[in-house]
């Protein structure tokens, strides 16, 4: 009976975005499409948090073993790895659902709310992946709706290039899961996900980060393809989900010595690249893959120090406290608090959710490598307090029911952080490493103070426009700051030597083509034949 529990959530997901496609042929408005999605959307997320206490919980679908090998059998798995991100999918489609009440008007249909409970669904099936098999079936099913999604997005009027690149990638870091698996038959390893074998733990930690866009660093998508902030945001946080869950599963010491130093500067740079992206992007929306990126840095980091349980952490709040920030559209007085927490939470303060994963970023020593990780948390903040304060609709203009139900919406990512921390009570409430955190969270709360001193100023002076101007500083430096940063950390130019080695290469086959199809191909052989044999023949001839 508890294994059809673990799958009712998506059942009952996909029962509901049914549903709702039916009202919505019917047309019967948007309130009772609404009304299914909130409910269900509770119901998934109460079913999930009843399930922590039958945890661990196994299902493998049977009569699968097509290959006679158990690492070909899909499973899924709900256990203190998976959970933590399952609650999160649970608790961004409830917050989604609820901060859509405030845009009604404008992005929010029924449309909108079948493929957020459909992606939803998708998402609580990749976090439970665990086997080989499952991991590449779920990552495929995620990358073709990402694809048909952004195609649908894009129409034909702009470049596929981006899309292509970003779809190549990701595949790749899938085909390194086969090779993984191949490995595993012919060493003759039990390719298992409890952990995941030291011998096979690099190939997956290599994959996750192409998937991520970590290792290498790389972003596909230079702009933001969604416009959605519910839909975009659940499509957004669903490939990472599916990745992340899988660094909790490595070993301690999953990254060979050789590797270690190299992978650790890459993911440090990776982070501090994105958190420079995330600073100088102005619209909220196109910085969304750059918080990402920084993000799933840091938890890729936290592995190869050898701390998987703390990359859950930065995986969760890439998730939750990122979706406080990209759900939060319209502004008021009364609930400015809710963002702000999700500042302190990111910061990492002492007995926050965030505390415990300050210890994967700096120990076992603090390095240079530490350093760019407290510079590139320091720069999300920055920049995550800029956004909150960026002008927003205003939530007081909207209906009287919806002063309640969108607040309710951002409040249960945070609640949902919280639960995370408190159900393992042995690492619940912790000090971490509080002479990093304090400082980091010190400077958050001076930005903060030297912010809204501004906005007053500005408010002040609104009638001056002059004067008004002259007092922006801060934002016009933070933006330049982060684009200094950018350019510094920018590996464009990478890229674009892979490029042009690739066009070169390409222009000499297609040169020695040409001239062997000519008249005088037989000619060229024969003289380069001649010019091999003579080097051979002074090689040979030298004492």
């Amino acid at each position: 009976m508890i294994l059809l529990f673990l799958l009712l959530p998506v059942i009952s997901l996909l029962l509901a975005a049914l549903g709702i496609a039916i009202l919505r042929q019917a047309r019967r408005g948007i309130g009772y499409p609404w009304m299914i999605s909130s409910l269900t959307a509770l119901f998934a997320l109460g079913m999930i948090l009843f399930l922590r206490f039958r945890m661990p919980i196994d299902l493998p679908v049977a009569q699968w073993n097509t290959f006679g090998n158990p690492d070909t059998i899909p499973i899924f798995r709900l256990d203190a790895i998976s959970w933590p991100y399952a609650l999160s999918m649970a608790a961004l489609l409830v917050s989604v659902i609820f901060t859509d009440a405030a845009r009604l008007q404008k992005d929010a249909t029924p449309l909108t709310w079948i493929f957020s409970l459909a992606t939803a669904g998708l998402g609580l099936l990749a976090v439970m992946a665990a086997s080989p098999l499952t991991l590449i079936l779920t990552w495929t099913a995620i990358d073709l709706a990402e694809v048909a999604a952004v195609f649908d997005v894009r129409g034909t009027r702009q470049s596929n290039q981006p899309i292509v690149l970003a779809f190549a990638v990701r595949v790749s870091g899938t085909l390194l899961v086969w090779l993984a698996l191949l490995l595993a038959r012919s060493w003759n390893i039990d390719f298992s996900f409890d952990p995941i074998p030291q011998q096979l733990s690099i190939f997956m930690l290599l994959a996750v980060g192409l998937r991520l866009g970590v290792l290498p660093i790389n972003l596909s998508f230079t702009r933001e393809v969604y416009s959605w902030r519910g839909l975009g945001n659940m499509l957004r946080m669903l490939s990472p989900a599916s990745g992340l869950v899988i660094l909790g599963r490595m070993p301690v010491d999953a990254v060979p010595a050789p590797w270690k130093s190299l992978l650790l500067f890459l993911a440090a740079l990776g982070a501090v690249y994105g958190a420079a992206l995330w600073l100088g992007e102005n619209p909220r929306l196109n910085a969304r893959p750059y918080w990402v990126l920084s993000l799933a840095a840091l938890a890729i980091l936290c592995v190869i120090r050898g701390n998987p349980a703390s990359s859950v952490i930065w995986g969760t709040s890439l998730i939750l406290t990122g979706s406080v920030l990209f759900l939060y559209s319209a502004q008021s007085r009364a609930i400015w608090w809710i963002p702000f927490l999700g500042i302190l939470i990111l910061t990492g303060l002492p007995f926050t959710p965030t505390a415990l994963g300050w210890l994967g970023l700096i120990q076992p020593q603090f390095d240079f490598n530490s350093f760019l990780s407290v510079l590139a948390i320091s720069l999300l903040a920055w920049g995550y307090l800029r956004r909150m304060l960026a002008p927003q609709e205003e939530l007081y203009t909207m209906e009287r029911w919806v002063h309640t139900i969108y607040p309710l919406g951002l409040v249960t990512l945070l609640l949902a952080q919280v639960v995370i921390e408190i159900s393992d009570w042995r690492v619940a409430f912790i000090p971490g490493a509080w002479w990093v955190s304090v400082p980091v969270g010190v400077f958050g709360v001076a930005i903060t103070a030297l912010f809204f001193r501004r906005q007053q100023k500005i408010t002040v002076a609104a009638e001056r426009t002059l004067e008004a101007e002259r007092i922006r500083w801060m934002g016009v430096a933070s933006q330049r700051l982060g684009a200094f940063l950018a350019t510094i950390f920018q590996l464009d130019w990478a890229y674009r030597l892979l490029a042009w080695s690739y066009e070169g290469l390409r222009a000499i086959i297609q040169l020695l083509t040409t001239i062997l199809e000519g008249q005088g191909g037989i000619l060229w052989v024969l003289v380069m034949l001649a010019l091999l044999l003579s080097l051979l023949k002074t090689n040979v001839s030298v004492p």
